[in-house]
């Protein structure tokens, strides 16, 4: 996260808006050989479980999204990386528990030599056609 500032300026994304104008969400994106990568994602924690994650995971499908019958045209997947289930910590098992209840599944997990970070797990949404 200490990069935030610098890897915000290379992806796209979108932002949820309280309707008096103050940002209450944000997801970034990036695409690689045809793979959308969540960069970073974050919604102000007296918002959650109101939608507002749901609503920005679903903008970033639509405008993904593949033309009916025309595969290349969009992209399939989705994948974000986050804290593996190895390691406790509530901030983490309700973001994951978010991305699979947006229909994201358990694609990879990885071991890691870092105290901060020491399983990172890979988790993937097939994007449907239009």
């Amino acid at each position: 996260m200490k990069h935030i500032g610098i890897d915000l300026q290379f992806q796209k994304g979108y932002t949820a808006w309280q309707k008096n104008g103050g940002i209450i969400g944000f997801l970034s994106y990036y695409v690689n050989e045809g793979v959308a990568h969540i960069g970073c994602m974050g919604v102000r924690k007296e918002f959650h479980r109101n939608g507002v994650g749901r609503k920005l995971v679903q903008a970033l499908t639509a405008e993904l999204r593949p033309a009916e019958g025309d595969r290349t045209t969009g992209v399939e997947k989705v994948r974000v990386n986050t804290l593996g289930d190895s390691v406790e910590y509530e901030p983490y098992e309700r973001t994951r528990a978010f991305y699979r209840g947006v229909g994201f599944s358990d694609l990879e997990r990885i071991e890691q030599d870092d105290p901060e970070c020491p399983e990172q797990l890979i988790m993937e949404l097939t994007i449907p056609a239009r």
